[in-house]
Formats: structure tokens, C-alpha cells, sequence
């Protein structure tokens, strides 16, 4: 081992390895494990972008069309351009304040709007691929009640014994550590007992 290119003492040393990363990137992590934070990142980033451009969309949801007679030929000039402006934003204001709008015969206004069809099922996948890659139940971590006959009692079985798992393989290095620092600190390891 060395840290810094200085030699460090094997018993200097508690090693925790990760999870064996995919042939892909094992060469990069020179022997080291993957972390399980680093495991989680795709599904998590996929999850955010999702919420990201649901929010995005519901900006968007609605969309004013107008239709102006002669609108590029008034483009042409700044004096047309400002007027078109000024036309388009006192067609919102009316309408916002009113719910009404008044235009020329000759002109013509719709209103598009977004249909929502797919999203749930999307946003229902990317839960699922997130409380997978977290090993946390969805009922537990979105709070979503359990479907079906079951009331959920498996799924936080199944999640505490993961939890349990964690904890008897991290308790030992965990514990050198504790004990190390309270070397450092008071110059003498406390008797304890780790709950």
C-alpha cells in the first residue's frame, strides 16, 4: 500500500471493497469495488431528468396560437414588430383578465395543448428502477401503499433484512474505526457496545 507515494503498513490499512464493477470500468477502479452510491447514479439520474421535464412540460402544457393577417410583412419593420408585440400581449392580458378575446374577422387564434398519454407509465417504471437500484421497497421510499393482497409486509421484510446484512458486514470496520479514533483522542479505547 502507499498513500501519497509514501509506503504505508498493510496493518496500517482496513480495506472495504465494493461490489465487483463491470469488466468495462475494472481496469479504471485498479482493483477497488464499485460503492453503492456510485451504482445508484443512472437511476437516479434518469428519475431527476424525468421529474425535470414533467416540469418542463406542464410549463408548456398550453400553447396560444395566433394567426395575423400580414404578420410577416410587418416584420419586415421595427415599428411592425413592436406593434405585432404589443398586438399579442394585450390579446394575453385580455384573455387572462376576461377569459375572452377580441381580433380581427381576418385573423385567428387557437390553443394547442399537450396530451399526457404514456407519462404515468414512464414515471411508474423509473420509481420502480430507482427503488431497485436503492434495494428500498416503493412503499417505503415514495410512501406508495402496497397494492394487491399483500400489505406490504414482505417488501419491508425483505428491505430490513437487507438493512441487517449491511450492518453485520460494516459493524467490524466500523467498529476498528471507533476504536481508533477513541485511541487517538483520549488515549485509551472506552468499553462499548455497538447497537
Amino acid at each position: 500500500f502507499n498513500y501519497y507515494g509514501l509506503p504505508l503498513h498493510h496493518s496500517r490499512v482496513i480495506k472495504v471493497l465494493g461490489v465487483e464493477a463491470p469488466s468495462y470500468i475494472r481496469l479504471r477502479l485498479q482493483g477497488w469495488g464499485m460503492s453503492e452510491i456510485e451504482r445508484c447514479i443512472r437511476a437516479i439520474n434518469s428519475f431527476v431528468k424525468f421529474e425535470t421535464l414533467i416540469f418542463e412540460l406542464l410549463d408548456e402544457a398550453k400553447i396560444d396560437v395566433f394567426k395575423i393577417m400580414g404578420f410577416n410583412d410587418s416584420l419586415l419593420t421595427d415599428d411592425g414588430t413592436a406593434n405585432t408585440q404589443r398586438r399579442v400581449l394585450l390579446a394575453n392580458r385580455l384573455k387572462n383578465y376576461q377569459n375572452a378575446l377580441a381580433m380581427d374577422k381576418e385573423d385567428d387564434y387557437a390553443q394547442k395543448q399537450i396530451t399526457w398519454s404514456g407519462l404515468a407509465e414512464i414515471w411508474n417504471e423509473l420509481r420502480m428502477n430507482l427503488s431497485s437500484a436503492l434495494k428500498i421497497p416503493m412503499n417505503k421510499l415514495f410512501g406508495q401503499s402496497a397494492t394487491g393482497f399483500g400489505g406490504g409486509e414482505d417488501a419491508l421484510e425483505n428491505y430490513n433484512s437487507i438493512v441487517e446484512s449491511v450492518r453485520v458486514d460494516a459493524e467490524p470496520v466500523i467498529t476498528e474505526i471507533v476504536d481508533l479514533r477513541c485511541q487517538q483522542l483520549f488515549g485509551f479505547v472506552p468499553e462499548y457496545v455497538a447497537e
